[in-house]
């Protein structure tokens, strides 16, 4: 297991486009096997996180 995380941030989206844009990249992370379930707090320390999907042993 790893204490270390990666944070992707947008600095140009609008709040209005905020939501539909993190659905879209959750959604494209999902099907590449990135991520897999819903958040959960078993993931991260202190919040939530998701767990790792199939593709990262291959990242």
């Amino acid at each position: 297991m790893s204490d270390s995380l990666e944070m992707l941030a947008d600095v140009d989206v609008t709040v209005e486009a905020a939501e539909d844009i993190s659905c879209a990249v959750l959604d494209r992370f999902r099907t590449l096997g990135v991520i897999t379930g819903k958040t959960t707090a078993i993931c991260a320390l202190g919040g939530k996180g998701f767990r790792p999907g199939p593709a990262v042993a291959d990242l």
